[in-house]
């Protein structure tokens, strides 16, 4: 699986990802969504879908959306069937858009970024946890 860069792609399968992820050694930035939230849509284009354009990001992190509407079904970490609303109610979070930094098993690695408040600080704040999660992943050998 490539990065698209072109926009941020949607997960239903993160077993697979999470090989995927364990064999590169880089951490999954996943960012849980809704279909009809507009602070979801503001953060992907004006965040997300340019740091997709950046080959340094790239090459660091996988990035991909996991939708929480109704009748989202994935597989989770495990293999075993669930929902976006699940996965999202497991890792107790309260609001879209939330973006969790995880390894290939689905275990937090980094500080989680809860809604927006600025979109203009967004990305400082987010780079802090990517570095933070790279950092976690090449320190655990």
């Amino acid at each position: 699986m490539t990065m698209d860069t072109a926009g941020l792609q949607q997960t239903d399968d993160l077993k697979a990802l999470g090989k995927q992820i364990s064999n590169t050694r880089k951490p999954l930035l996943l960012m849980f969504s809704q279909h009809h939230c507009p602070f979801c849509k503001k953060l992907k284009s004006e965040v997300l879908e340019p740091m997709l354009k950046n080959p340094k990001y790239r090459q660091r992190i996988f990035m991909r959306e996991l939708m929480i509407d109704f009748g989202s079904n994935l597989t989770d970490f495990k293999g075993k069937p669930t929902t976006g609303i699940d996965l999202f109610e497991l890792y107790g979070m309260v609001v879209t858009p939330t973006i969790i930094l995880v390894d290939g098993a689905g275990k937090e690695i980094a500080k989680r970024q809860n809604g927006v408040n600025t979109v203009e600080m967004y990305g400082w704040y987010l780079d802090q946890a990517i570095d933070d999660a790279v950092s976690s992943l090449t320190h655990t050998e």
